[in-house]
């Protein structure tokens, strides 16, 4: 009866032993998975730059205590790189209210985009915000996010985003206001001008890739002359005098790619 006793707790003894390893083991990988998302291989060793490509994610893919303005969530993208884990939200916000001085509907459109380093998951932090609106437009309202894109052009280890967006409040046949904001980091430059519209008749509206699109280095009694000739132009470059310029060579191919209106 002794020795059934004895066998008795032995085996208990075991089975406690066994599952207190299970759960060291399991805390252990826990601890491996949160270290994994804020010290990636990929950027430690600088061979394997850009191996963890920048992904799309959904409004339900959103960390918990990530949030957005507006009403509209319009989109996400989440990369890594020496910074940590990195987030781009974007959003939109539409309002109508009648104008009972002029008796007509005003329609309010508003743009959001926001950037959080997730270097501590719990505690996102704000890199920067990103605002614009078309407001109390009685006419035909837009005000809309166009493409975004996401590189590291300098290799620094540092990515840059890139916002093409479209606003305008017309009752004409004119194109809309377009601006190509880019982030690195807190950094900020812009491009801002007009969209174009291609008009079959009109050849100044072909728009060639060799074709100038920066105003400031266009004659004023060219652009007088030239129907239309400021369309699908940016006002300057001023924002980008003091950046690499890989990233104004970046910026003016995005700006072509992106300012036609159909």
């Amino acid at each position: 009866m002794h020795y059934i006793k004895h066998l008795f707790f032995s085996l208990l003894l075991f089975i406690l032993s066994s599952c207190s390893n299970s759960k060291s083991s399991e805390a252990v990988e826990n601890k491996k998975d949160s270290t994994f998302i804020n010290n990636s291989p990929a950027i430690k060793d600088k061979s394997s730059k850009d191996s963890l490509t920048p992904v799309s994610l959904l409004q339900n893919e959103l960390p918990e205590n990530v949030s957005f303005k507006g009403t509209s969530f319009y989109g996400a993208y989440k990369w890594y790189d020496k910074n940590g884990w990195n987030l781009l939200v974007l959003s939109t916000n539409t309002t109508s209210a009648k104008n009972k001085e002029i008796d007509e509907v005003e329609n309010s459109a508003e743009l959001f985009a926001r950037q959080y380093n997730l270097k501590d998951p719990a505690k996102p932090v704000v890199t920067w915000d990103m605002y614009d609106a078309e407001l109390k437009c009685i006419f035909d309202i837009t005000c809309a996010f166009m493409n975004t894109e996401i590189t590291d052009l300098d290799s620094n280890g540092t990515k840059e985003t890139f916002i093409a967006y479209k606003t305008s409040c017309r009752s004409d046949v004119s194109p809309a206001i377009m601006k190509v904001i880019m982030h690195e980091g807190k950094k900020k430059y812009a491009l801002r001008g007009k969209m174009i519209f291609i008009i079959p008749d009109i050849p100044d509206t072909l728009f060639p890739q060799t074709r100038e699109i920066d105003l400031s280095k266009i004659s004023k009694t060219e652009i007088e002359k030239t129907m239309f000739r400021d369309w699908g132009c940016y006002e300057n470059a001023n924002d980008f005098k003091t950046a690499p310029p890989v990233f104004l060579n970046f910026a003016k191919q995005f700006w072509r790619d992106n300012s036609f209106e159909n």
